[in-house]
């Protein structure tokens, strides 16, 4: 049983230094986007590997494990350098690598977080809050350092979600008694949502505005969207009317132009002096016979 324990052990602190280098060399990467120099890459990377665990323990009152653990330290200043010699970002094999790193990471800190606030004696809440924070923390630390919105705000594929799925397996296993086979769960959680989410870009949806003074201003749009519809159809039919007097009178010209050109008098009617002799006034009486 003592094997058992110490190799469960073993294996999440494999994974979790793992995730210590994997997350050092993502805020690096970052950092050479913003070409920092040597200080802001440090600053960067171990802000990313190591900030949510030491808020976690901050939050529990607890010497940060970072700061008593050098192994910590040392896999996060690796992740730098890592990233300083090789340009990772956009190759397609380390993109895929440090996907299946970066799920695990989720995973393996999410458990973590929670099952040491559960040790701490506290409840399912703050488990549940420290189990995300531990997981996304560092990744929130080192946006704010860069000045850019946190990417698990919205915008990105889901971290906070199978942080807090893998945490809450936690809770849930650990209450019934098996806290190892809780931690096991949760990081199997954790990385079972992360790592779809990343191949397949999975997020969750933005929110929509629903407050009242949104509603009334986009009624007032539609309505004035459909006056103006109204109004542009309008206008196009009185242009096809137009159109077509125009047309009309185009089409009397030219008839005009190509009739034979007669004597100036219509057919009904007699030039003067072919009709009673001149100067005889017209009277119907002429025409009566007796």
């Amino acid at each position: 049983m003592d094997g058992v324990l110490l190799n469960q052990e073993l294996v999440f602190r494999v994974i979790d230094l793992t995730g210590v280098v994997g997350a050092g060399c993502l805020g690096g990467t970052v950092a050479r986007r913003h070409k920092f120099d040597l200080v802001g890459f440090l600053i960067l990377g171990i802000s990313t590997a190591l900030g949510g665990g030491i808020l976690r323990d901050l939050m529990l009152n607890l010497t940060p494990i970072a700061l008593t653990d050098y192994a910590y330290l040392v896999a996060a200043v690796c992740g730098v350098f890592i990233s300083m010699v090789l340009r990772i970002d956009g190759r397609k094999f380390w993109v895929n690598l440090f996907s299946l790193v970066d799920a695990m990471t989720i995973g393996s800190w999410a458990a973590t977080g929670a099952s040491k606030t559960l040790a701490a004696g506290l409840g399912v809440g703050p488990a549940l809050v420290l189990g995300v924070i531990t997981a996304v923390g560092g990744g929130v630390t080192r946006d704010i350092l860069v000045g850019r919105t946190p990417e698990v705000f919205g915008g990105n594929t889901l971290y906070a979600t199978p942080a807090l799925a893998g945490a809450g397996v936690v809770t849930m296993v650990h209450g019934i008694g098996y806290p190892g086979v809780g931690m096991i769960a949760g990081t199997i959680t954790g990385i079972a949502l992360c790592l779809p989410a990343q191949l397949f870009g999975w997020s969750l949806p933005v929110i929509p505005d629903w407050s009242l003074d949104s509603a009334a201003a986009e009624m007032l749009r539609k309505v004035k969207g459909d006056k103006s519809r109204r109004a542009k159809s309008h206008l196009k039919g009185l242009q096809m009317m137009e159109e077509q007097v125009h047309q009309a009178q185009m089409q009397a010209a030219e008839d005009a132009a190509t009739s034979e050109p007669g004597d100036g008098f219509p057919a009904d009617t007699e030039p003067p002096g072919e009709g009673p002799e001149e100067g005889t006034p017209p009277s119907p009486f002429f025409d009566k016979t007796v």
